[in-house]
């Protein structure tokens, strides 16, 4: 009776199957933005009754830019995603 040994000769396969599962089951990365928000109650100075339906404008000087939401019937506003200075 003989007996055969078999012996495996693709190491390298086997080092890119093993990086090839590492990177695919890696964990996923994402980007991060700042982002900035304002939110608020529009009311009137002297009676402090809520205002509906107020126009907001948010300006921004040093960029030139402006965003403008209307509150809600509450008076309840929010100007999201703003973009900080830098």
């Amino acid at each position: 009776m003989s007996s055969k040994v078999y012996r495996s000769e693709s190491p390298p396969l086997l080092a890119l199957l093993l990086v090839a599962t590492l990177l695919a089951s890696g964990t996923r990365m994402e980007a991060q933005a700042v982002f900035g928000s304002i939110v608020g109650t529009a009311t009137d100075p002297t009676t402090g009754a809520v205002i509906p339906n107020a126009t907001i404008v948010v300006i921004d000087v040093s960029k030139g830019t402006s965003q403008t939401v209307q509150s809600k019937d509450d008076g309840n506003y929010s100007v999201l995603r703003l973009i900080p200075d830098s």
